[in-house]
C-alpha cells in the first residue's frame, strides 16, 4: 500500500551536475504550498516521493575540493530544507533522498566527505562471487538459447548451458583481474557487462544452418566478447593478452579452435536473415536488444559497403575510400552500434 502512493524521480549525475539540476527535478515533481512553518515542497501526484541520485560521486568538486551537490544534500538532510534564489527558506516534506555510486578509483569519480557520510545510512553491496555469477547467468542463458535451440543435442542440455555460463564468468574474471582502472580509466568491468553479453545473443540467429555442433553459438559468443571487451582494450600487446584469455577458455572448456577462423567473419545487420515483415521500418522503434546481426565474410561485406558508397556518390558526392580489413572491421563495429 505504501508503494502505490510512492513515485521515484531519478537524477543521472555527471561531472556537470549542480544543485540547480536537483531543484529542477523537485520543481517538476513537487508543488510549493504555504504551511505554518513557511513554504514547503510536497510531492505533486503521490503521497511520498523518492528522489534517486544515480552516481552521486561523479559531480566535479571545485578547486577547494568541495562538491556543491554534496554540500546542498548535506544541508537538506540536516535542516530538512534549503534557501532558494531569493534567500527564502523552503522546507521538504514526504520526500526521501536515495543515492547510489560505484566504488573504485576510476577517473572522474570523487570521494564523498565524511561530514556527509556521517549523517546518512549506508548499504554496501559486494559483487557476487564466481558460483553466484554462474548460477545467475545460467538462468539468463536458458531462455536465450532455448528460444531456438530447445531441442538441440548440446544447447538443449541444462548442463551445457551451465558450462557456457562458467566460460563467460571465467573470461570476465580474468579480464577484470588483468585490466584495471589503474591502467586506464575506462577499464571498469562489472557484472553488467556479463548481462550485456548474454542479452546481446538475442541479436544472433543462433539456430544457424541447423548444425548439431556447438561452434555456431560459440562463435556468436566470441564475437560479442570482442565487441564488449576487446574494443575497450588499448595497445596491441594488451589485445594479444585478451585474445589468449578468450582462446584458452574456449579451447579448455569446449575443445574448439573456432577463434582461429574468425578473422574473416563479420556480424552485421546487412547479413541478417529476416522473416517476412520483420524488417524494421524507418519510423518504427528498434527491437529491445537491437537489430538482428548476420554473418558475412570480408568479400561479401566489401561488396555491400561498395554498393553503399556508389549510392551515396549518386545522391550526395563521390567518395574515394580504399576498403581494406581495418576499414571493414570499423564499419562492422559502427553498424552493430547503430
Amino acid at each position: 500500500s505504501h508503494l502505490r502512493s510512492t513515485q521515484i524521480a531519478t537524477v543521472h549525475c555527471s561531472a556537470q551536475t549542480s544543485p540547480r539540476h536537483i531543484l529542477q527535478k523537485l520543481s517538476q515533481t513537487c508543488m510549493v504550498i504555504s504551511s505554518n512553518t513557511g513554504r514547503v515542497y510536497r510531492p505533486r501526484d503521490c503521497e511520498h516521493l523518492v528522489l534517486y541520485l544515480k552516481d552521486i560521486n561523479l559531480p566535479k568538486p571545485d578547486k577547494w575540493g568541495t562538491s556543491s551537490v554534496i554540500a546542498f544534500l548535506q544541508q537538506v538532510l540536516t535542516y530538512h530544507g534549503f534557501y532558494d534564489e531569493n534567500l527564502e527558506w523552503v522546507g521538504l516534506e514526504h520526500i526521501q533522498i536515495v543515492s547510489s555510486m560505484s566504488v573504485g578509483g576510476a577517473m572522474g569519480r570523487h570521494a564523498l566527505t565524511t561530514r556527509f557520510t556521517s549523517i546518512v545510512r549506508i548499504c554496501t553491496i559486494n559483487y557476487p562471487d564466481r558460483e553466484q555469477l554462474q548460477a545467475i547467468y545460467s538462468v539468463y542463458l536458458q531462455p536465450v538459447l532455448h528460444k531456438n535451440l530447445k531441442k538441440h543435442p548440446i544447447w538443449g542440455s541444462v548442463t551445457r548451458i551451465h558450462q557456457l555460463a562458467s566460460s563467460l564468468v571465467q573470461v570476465y574474471e580474468q579480464v577484470r583481474i588483468k585490466f584495471t582502472v589503474d591502467d586506464n580509466g575506462h577499464y571498469l568491468f562489472t557484472p553488467c557487462i556479463l548481462t550485456q553479453w548474454v542479452l546481446g545473443l538475442f541479436r544472433y540467429d543462433l539456430a544457424g544452418d541447423g548444425s548439431q555442433s556447438a561452434d555456431h553459438v560459440l562463435e556468436a559468443v566470441a564475437y560479442e566478447a570482442h565487441r564488449l571487451f576487446r574494443d575497450r582494450i588499448v595497445g596491441s600487446k594488451n589485445l594479444l593478452i585478451f585474445d589468449n584469455i578468450l582462446i584458452s577458455v574456449i579451447r579448455g572448456d569446449w575443445g574448439s579452435d573456432l577463434l582461429d577462423n574468425m578473422k574473416d567473419s563479420f556480424y552485421v545487420t546487412w547479413g541478417a536473415w529476416h522473416e517476412a515483415g520483420s524488417v524494421t521500418a524507418p519510423d518504427q522503434p528498434l527491437p529491445p536488444y537491437g537489430k538482428m546481426l548476420g554473418k558475412l565474410n570480408s568479400s561479401d561485406l566489401k561488396d555491400v559497403i561498395q554498393k553503399g558508397i556508389v549510392q551515396y556518390g549518386r545522391d550526395n558526392r563521390e567518395m574515394d575510400i580504399l576498403l581494406f580489413h581495418e576499414v571493414l572491421d570499423y564499419m562492422a563495429r559502427i553498424d552493430r552500434v547503430l
